[in-house]
């Protein structure tokens, strides 16, 4: 299947999603239950799928903690935990993972999803960045939606000459809501041609497909 990459509007300034947060260092509040990861915060449980890098069969000879690398972070009633293959991290990684609670129980999904797009879309560069969505939107959901960078803008730190794909998952609470996501970095990159991402497409596909059946946010009681 050939994703269809669609050109993002760029509007005014906001910090990409996956880097709102500074390291604290705190513990992650997440856990294993019936095959997934549960980040448990803010009144909340977020239950999102393994790690796809993860091999099951090592994660249960060595443990989860074995082949990931974690950092946790909250601030201003948002709580988010990023994963990493074991031996990256902030500094420096070629896949994130991971997942974010906010205690927002008055703004929509959909302006959430928006503000997201337009953070992405104020990172990269003019003409290399774009979208995909693999159907639309249902009447009380929202699916995965893709994002594409196919060249991060040379001012920020780190980031000059190279390129990002990433698929975001959004989900609500009646006291909140929920965001899953997994990034994929390498060199800059053909947006318009997939088999220039640092990912393949049917990677890409599967993550959509789990973050649309396999994630769920519920209210503690």
């Amino acid at each position: 299947m050939r994703l269809n990459v669609l050109p993002l509007i760029v509007l005014l300034g906001l910090v990409t999603p996956a880097a709102t947060f500074a390291a604290e260092g705190d513990a992650a509040p997440i856990s294993e239950a019936n095959g997934h990861l549960v980040l448990e915060a803010l009144g909340h449980q977020l239950a999102l799928p393994m790690p796809d890098w993860v091999d099951p069969a090592w994660r249960e000879r060595d443990g989860l903690s074995a082949l990931i690398d974690t950092n946790y972070v909250t601030l201003d009633g948002q709580a988010a935990v990023s994963l990493y293959p074991k031996g990256e991290g902030e500094g420096f990684w070629t896949k994130r993972y991971g997942a974010r609670i906010l205690d927002d129980a008055s703004t929509a999904l959909v302006d959430y999803r928006d503000a997201a797009i337009d953070a992405f879309a104020t990172t990269c560069k003019p003409g290399l960045t774009g979208f995909f969505q693999l159907e639309p939107d249902g009447a009380d959901h929202l699916p995965p939606l893709g994002f594409v960078c196919g060249g991060f803008l040379d001012a920020l730190p780190g980031y000059r000459g190279k390129g990002e794909v990433m698929v975001m998952g959004f989900l609500k609470s009646p006291n909140g809501l929920g965001v899953v996501f997994q990034e994929w970095q390498g060199t800059a990159f053909d947006p318009a041609d997939p088999t220039s991402w640092p990912v393949d497409v049917q990677t890409v596909e599967a993550r959509v497909a789990q973050f649309k059946t396999d994630a769920s946010l519920a209210v503690v009681d």
